[in-house]
């Protein structure tokens, strides 16, 4: 099995307000093997957390752990169908994604809440 190397973007080849990430991700030469690595990570801190530390708020109007997995996987979900899109050469226009808009908790399905 070969290993995928994607190389490193340069700059002109992305949007620069993606730059900080870019620049995040430079140091990983494997970005497959990255991606595990801290898959492996965020469940060594999340597994140990019981449902009320899941749903515990510091503050009023803060997001819980549950609430802002969720939001990161929402987003994720967001990138994964705009690369869909650009690897299919889709010329549609895509919705706006209004990363600078500032987000309230969602409310969590009732399954999720237990």
């Amino acid at each position: 099995m070969s290993s995928f190397h994607p190389g490193v973007p340069q700059p002109g080849e992305y949007n620069h307000s993606f730059g900080g990430y870019i620049d995040k991700a430079r140091p990983f030469a494997d970005p497959i093997q990255r991606l595990n690595e801290q898959l492996h990570e965020l469940l060594s801190l999340l597994r140990p957390l019981d449902a009320g530390k899941q749903l515990y708020r510091y503050a009023p109007g803060k997001w819980s752990v549950k609430e802002l997995l969720g939001h990161i996987i929402d987003t994720e979900r967001v990138f994964a169908y705009r690369a869909l899109r650009v690897a299919r050469a889709d010329q549609t226009p895509l919705a706006s994604f209004k990363r600078w808009k500032p987000l309230s908790p969602l409310p969590l399905p009732i399954a999720a809440r237990r």
